[in-house]
Order: structure tokens, then C-alpha cells, then sequence
């Protein structure tokens, strides 16, 4: 994964702006590097304007409602990445209430811009998340036409994608569900790697929970699919193909960073102590089909765990 600071764009094409809400997060810093490496523009839509980055940037208030003028103007394609954290912090009704908020106002508030809008985006691209869909045994997989889970992250999901939906009608809308990315910046790969270069890496619980993961240059790759294939529209699953049991996942990142995976599982009731009501998130698990995504026409950069954690050992994690 190389730092970017300049973009080139191949002569006689036309250069078009991508906005990014969310463009500091660790998914965002990296879909702007593989933006610029195709030759788009992009800008990135923050709260506070960062120094030293070469980055155009606008400034916007979700709170009271104003974005810096330009911003969506000059977009011809806007992804909504914005949003708190779900597994960062312990889950006080306060702290629902902004991750949710986080997701739901920044997304209504986008969309009500966009659609007063004379001349409008081509596209406009959110996230969501496989939360959508939350648990079930491991014989159901989860397709886009299945109904949101009625949780705390699902009814989240729900409501984020809800938020945007008037503008359907008026230029292509996309929802992106992300499953879990693998990365070396950060999300849950740095978590798990660590306690196996100790030497007391485990399973989690029964360790038979599934976990659909996605490298995160493929995750990154799946916005791009969606700015230029026209023909996509609604959600998209945006899980790799070799979809895992969260054992399986252990043993594979000790097989990458050359280290034994032998400790005996974390049992459930210790991480429910220290999680309290996230700990479903690691605890259970659930099966996610990328069919309509790879019926879209996307290819896989890591369709499988050994190759994407191979490459992302192989920068260091």
C-alpha cells in the first residue's frame, strides 16, 4: 500500500471529482490513494480542515446542517463513508445514539443537499455493513433481498441505508455492505494478530462463528466498481468468497506470521465481561453471498485468506 500525494491524469480525458465524506478514516485515506492512481480527482468532506495534506478539502456541520459551499457542487460522484465507530467503545445508550446519528443525519443531510441540487452527482455511493443482516446458524447465508435483523447494528444498517433512498429517483444510488476488512492500519487485524506473535494467540468462544472478511484493497476496489459500472444499483454484499469460521481465521494468521495457534479458546462469558453487549459482535457470526456483486462483473484482487493475509504480513501488521 503506497502513500500518495500526487495524482496524474492521462491527457485528453476528462477529470472527474470524487467526494468523500470520511476521507481520514482508515478505509477512506486508502480508497483516495487508489482514486488518484486512477486518475480521478478527489476532495474529501470533514469537520475540520487537517493540515499538511494535499487533499482539497470542505468543511461540514451534520449538527446544523451546512456544507461548505462547493463541496457537493463540484462532485461527480459522492461516497458516504462517515461514521463513529461500533466496536470502539462500550455501548451506553449515549453512545447508540451517536453511532447511530452518525450514520442517519450525515446520510439525510447529504441526500437533502444533493437533491436541491439543479445538476446532480452521478452517483451517490454509502457504506453499510453485513450488520445488516445480524446472526444466524451457519446454514443460512444472507443474500441483499433478505430483511434487516431488528439488533441494535441491524435496525442501524437499516435506517442509514433509509436515509438516502429519496434519492433513488433521481441518480444511481448504491449501498455498500461491508464485511469485515482486513488491513494493516487498523479494524480488527492488528487485534487478533497480536496475541499471536505473543504466542497466546486463540479462537474466540467456540471459534465456529463465521467471518466474512475483505482485504481492503478490495473493499476500496468495489467503490471504484460501483463509480464506473452504471448498471449498479441498491446494496451490494462486499464480502471475499472464502468466507471462514473464526478458528479457521486464527490459525491462518498464525500460519502467515510463521507462529503456533495451540492456547485454548477465550471462553464466551469472559469476552461478555469485557464487552458487555458488543461481544455478539465476536461471538456470533453469520454467512454473507457475494453472488450479486460478482454477477456485477467485480474481480477479487484476495479471494482467498492466505493470499490477503500473506500480502498484508508481508508489509508488516
Amino acid at each position: 500500500m503506497q502513500p500518495f500525494f500526487f495524482s496524474c491524469h492521462p491527457k485528453n480525458k476528462k477529470v472527474e471529482t470524487v467526494l468523500i465524506s470520511g476521507g481520514s478514516g482508515m478505509l477512506g485515506k486508502r480508497l483516495t490513494a487508489l482514486l488518484l492512481q486512477k486518475g480521478y480527482s478527489v476532495a474529501h468532506l470533514s469537520r475540520k480542515k487537517r493540515p499538511q495534506t494535499l487533499i482539497k478539502q470542505y468543511t461540514w456541520d451534520p449538527v446544523t446542517g451546512e456544507i461548505e459551499s462547493g463541496a457537493i457542487e463540484n462532485a461527480k460522484y459522492v461516497i458516504h463513508l462517515a461514521g463513529e465507530g461500533i466496536v470502539d467503545k462500550k455501548w451506553t445508550q449515549e453512545r447508540k445514539n451517536l453511532i447511530e446519528s452518525s450514520r442517519v443525519k450525515t446520510s439525510q443531510l447529504l441526500a437533502r443537499k444533493i437533491a436541491e441540487l439543479k445538476v446532480k452527482p452521478k452517483a451517490f455511493i454509502s457504506a453499510s455493513a453485513i450488520g445488516y443482516y445480524g446472526f444466524a446458524e451457519e446454514s443460512k447465508v444472507f443474500k441483499e433481498e433478505d430483511k434487516a435483523a431488528e439488533d441494535f447494528v441491524g435496525l442501524t444498517c437499516l435506517r442509514w441505508e433509509e436515509a438516502c433512498k429519496e434519492l433513488i429517483p433521481l441518480l444511481r444510488v448504491v449501498w455498500i455492505r461491508i464485511g469485515i476488512v482486513l488491513a494493516k492500519e487498523g479494524g480488527a487485524l492488528p487485534k487478533l494478530s497480536l496475541p499471536v506473535k505473543l504466542g497466546i494467540g486463540s479462537a474466540l468462544g467456540s471459534g465456529e462463528q463465521y467471518v466474512p472478511w475483505i482485504h481492503i484493497d478490495d473493499v476500496c476496489s468495489v467503490f471504484i466498481h460501483a463509480i464506473e459500472s452504471t448498471h449498479m444499483q441498491g446494496a451490494y454484499n462486499a464480502v471475499a468468497p472464502d468466507s471462514c469460521k473464526q478458528a479457521v481465521l486464527i490459525k491462518e494468521i498464525g500460519k502467515a506470521l510463521n507462529r503456533p495457534v495451540f492456547m485454548p479458546r477465550v471462553p464466551a462469558f469472559v469476552l461478555k465481561i469485557l464487552l458487555g453487549s458488543r461481544a455478539d459482535l465476536v461471538l456470533r457470526g453469520n454467512r454473507i453471498a457475494n453472488d450479486k456483486l460478482m454477477q456485477s462483473g467485480f474481480t477479487f484482487n484476495y479471494p482467498n485468506l492466505s493470499m490477503a493475509l500473506k500480502e498484508l504480513f508481508k508489509k508488516g501488521v
